[in-house]
């Protein structure tokens, strides 16, 4: 405070709306609304409450009782310092820096700008002041952040600089997201109507039939890509992601048609894949030929086969005849077990663990095969599949799709 007092002199003219008033908050009379009257609150430590004091801001002073006054809101202290420092303040450069410390000191955010500002009228380059209202000098002038990235074309949101299109893009990711969040909890409400079968069964299977909104497609692909979920609802969702033809559709359609215990749903996923997002299904069933899980290997194949694209030949001819290994505890079995088709076991010393190898024959990647060349068939000759293969004309472009 030493400072301040080296620093009395002249009275800076500043805007009113800085100088924060107690604001006394009146009860209302009669069919009148409740009015307020701001100013300065003289006693307002008085206990027990007597009376009001108030000098308004143009230097009355008005007395008010208890039972006139609702509530009373009171200046912060660093409000009142504000409001008893600041006509002591000099106008000028310096004194305004001053103030302006303290104010910041004090959380005073809105009257500490006012007074940086204010020191840019006394001194243009006065570069702690610019520093603190974040200016920067960029090609030869002052720029403040805020000015720099709008000439740049971009926009504050959520506390970042961010281009207009690139917000613009967020914003409707958030809108579909809000969206598809909607869609669960109603697609949600309407299976327990027809799951607890109280009287709204019918309604229920109605509302999800009729769905033509595009942003149902990841919530009804959700409730389909559930083993548990009940087989009619299943193909209840099919009838719909067909009908929306989505990319969430085709992925749940994928996987089912791998891993749904009904042969039935396998089926119908089958065929709307047949229908839309065939390329992303073969893409998808190849990389399944090279699984570990057989069942799955032959579910690909057969799905393959009925998609019917020439590009899955050479990945089948590889899923053929696959070998696989399994280490079996010492106490899970003896010496002599055999896995597929004639597995291999190797102990490694007593009571030590085994592994196990061993072929499969797939015949289903066969059935595959030659479903997409009839004219050849060399069983689970894997060799002469290849030379076979080798032989062929095969367009170029036939390796670049396969490789993608």
């Amino acid at each position: 405070m030493a400072t301040m007092r080296l620093v009395i002199g002249l009275l800076l003219v500043v805007s009113s709306s800085l100088l924060k008033a107690d604001v006394i908050l009146l009860k209302p009379v009669g069919d009148q609304p409740p009015g307020r009257v701001e100013g300065d609150l003289l006693n307002p430590t008085e206990t027990p409450r007597q009376k009001y004091l108030i000098r308004t801001s143009d230097g009355a002073k008005l007395t008010l009782t208890p039972e006139q006054v609702a509530e009373v809101i009171l200046k912060s202290e660093a409000e009142q310092w504000y409001q008893r420092w600041l006509p002591k303040m000099p106008a000028t450069a310096r004194g305004n820096w001053i103030m302006s410390e303290e104010c910041r000191k004090r959380g005073l955010r809105v009257q500490r700008e006012m007074h940086l500002e204010k020191i840019l009228t006394y001194e243009s380059e006065h570069l702690n002041a610019r520093r603190a209202l974040g200016f920067r000098k960029i090609d030869g002038r002052w720029q403040q952040p805020k000015e720099y990235w709008e000439n740049r074309g971009y926009v504050r949101y959520q506390g970042k600089w961010r281009l207009i299109q690139d917000v613009e893009f967020e914003k409707r990711l958030e809108t579909r997201e809000i969206e598809e969040k909607a869609w669960r909890k109603k697609l949600k409400m309407w299976r327990t109507w027809i799951v607890k079968a109280r009287g709204k069964q019918v309604s229920g299977r109605d509302n999800i039939a009729q769905i033509m909104d595009r942003r149902a497609a990841p919530a009804l692909a959700e409730f389909l890509d559930q083993d548990q979920e009940f087989e009619p609802l299943k193909l209840l969702y099919i009838d719909v992601l067909a009908r929306l033809q989505r990319g969430p559709g085709v992925r749940a359609f994928i996987s089912r048609a791998l891993r749904d215990p009904s042969d039935f749903v396998r089926e119908r996923c089958l065929e709307e894949l047949s229908r839309f997002g065939t390329d992303r299904a073969v893409a998808s069933f190849i990389q399944v030929l090279s699984a570990n899980d057989n069942r799955l290997v032959n579910r690909a194949a057969l799905a393959l086969a009925q998609l019917g694209d020439p590009v899955a030949t050479r990945p089948l001819i590889e899923a053929l005849v696959t070998q696989h290994k399994r280490t079996l505890k010492p106490n899970e079995s003896n010496a002599n077990a055999t896995f597929g088709n004639g597995g291999r076991a190797f102990q490694f010393g007593k009571n030590k663990p085994m592994v196990i190898r061993w072929e499969e024959q797939n015949q289903d990647v066969l059935g595959a095969l030659t479903s997409l060349n009839p004219e050849v068939n060399f069983e689970f000759n894997e060799e002469q599949w290849r030379i076979w293969y080798a032989r062929r004309k095969v367009p170029a472009s036939f390796e670049l799709r396969r490789d993608e």
